[in-house]
């Protein structure tokens, strides 16, 4: 991947209702620990995008049973988790639909009242295009919206292709239930009434 000179110059905004300011584009971790990913590979996939201006790390620990959370924590030692805002999620990711280009989706990301747009990656070659795309991005207009949408329709019209939202097979807590506690009393009154 190219090295940038001044990561600086990489596009931030201000991180929901917080006063941190992140990469407009984040480096999601669940690709991390995948079997065609070796640990130096991991090494190089969070570290390159970290020197290309990426400050924002997603990650999850039911990513491959921890271990992606794992090697994402070796990965941020020797100064680099000083440079990012690290979060760890419940998880979720879309499948391709393979009807619109992975460009196509960070752009429409970066065009909507987002704070973070999350990128996976399993190869340096991802990181490196979600930098340049980062960096010459301009939101859509009204009529892109809408021609990107029309192409999407019929895919996102059955769920298939985001299964995160549609099921529970990527959801953490479905596995793990206990994560979420009790319900609060006065969600259990509207239930038993």
């Amino acid at each position: 991947m190219a090295q940038h000179s001044d990561p600086a110059a990489f596009p931030t905004r201000v991180l929901g209702h917080t006063a941190e300011r992140v990469s407009a584009i984040g480096l999601g971790g669940w690709h991390l620990a995948l079997p065609t990913v070796d640990e130096q590979l991991s090494l190089r996939i969070v570290r390159s995008p970290i020197d290309g201006g990426i400050t924002f790390m997603d990650n999850s620990w039911d990513y491959n049973d921890g271990a992606s959370e794992l090697r994402m924590g070796r990965a941020l030692r020797d100064g680099y988790r000083d440079r990012v805002f690290l979060m760890t999620e419940i998880d979720g990711r879309p499948q391709k639909a393979g009807v619109v280009t992975a460009e196509e989706c960070l752009t429409y990301s970066l065009s909507l009242p987002t704070s973070v747009v999350i990128t996976g990656c399993d190869n340096m070659d991802v990181p490196a295009e979600a930098l340049e795309l980062g960096r010459r991005s301009r939101p859509l207009d009204e009529q892109q919206v809408a021609a990107l949408r029309g192409k999407t329709r019929d895919a996102a019209a059955r769920g298939e292709y985001e299964l995160f939202k549609t099921s529970s097979i990527f959801d953490s807590t479905a596995s793990h239930p206990d994560w979420l506690g009790e319900e609060p009393a006065h969600v259990q009154q509207m239930m038993s009434a």
